[in-house]
């Protein structure tokens, strides 16, 4: 099991101990009533903060897999012309033989050629930007929307306690520390 279902695990058995101990001092059938609320409206924002932080990941995988495959046919294009360049710079090479070129002319000339050609190459792969620097602007996005995922996690969970907190009859701040929902 991995470290975010073990943390899912958790936060659900906690929801649960919570829950129980909620009902457990509520007297009347308001406060029962307001519990069983209250439970609902922390499942349901934990429901929305994973599906807004899911759909975050998911937008992030997704752009890096298109962004590698965008980097992967380009540098398959580059070789692709590397390899013509070089089977041309061989038959040039062959033509210039047959045509009776010495070979102390055509022998430096044809390794000047590759030796270009592979500068070329190496230029054109350095010239590709960082993987960082191109998923920047979705790293930023990334987080943009967890954090607002948490945001509203948060604000629905003080919502959901000030109404338990109403209906119980005690200060705000009595109420969460009785219903204290931690993210996980």
């Amino acid at each position: 099991m991995n470290e975010r279902a073990e943390k899912k695990i958790a936060g659900e058995a906690k929801l649960t101990a919570k829950a129980e101990a909620l009902y457990a001092i509520a007297a009347t059938d308001v406060q029962t009533a307001a519990v069983a609320t209250f439970v609902t409206e922390v499942e349901a924002a934990v429901t929305a903060r994973v599906t807004a932080v899911n759909t975050a990941i998911a937008i992030w995988h997704n752009e890096g897999d298109r962004v590698r495959e965008s980097r992967i046919a380009l540098s398959d294009s580059l070789i692709a012309t590397q390899t013509t360049a070089i089977w041309s710079i061989y038959a040039d090479s062959e033509v210039s033989c047959k045509e009776g070129i010495v070979s102390k002319i055509v022998g430096p000339t044809h390794k000047a050629a590759i030796a270009a050609s592979k500068d070329q190459l190496n230029a054109d792969i350095a010239a590709f930007p960082p993987m960082e620097d191109v998923m920047a602007p979705f790293k930023v996005s990334l987080n943009s929307a967890t954090d607002d995922a948490r945001k509203s996690f948060t604000d629905a969970l003080q919502s959901a306690t000030n109404t338990l907190a109403t209906a119980l009859g005690v200060e705000a701040s009595d109420a969460e520390s009785m219903a204290a929902v931690t993210e996980s």
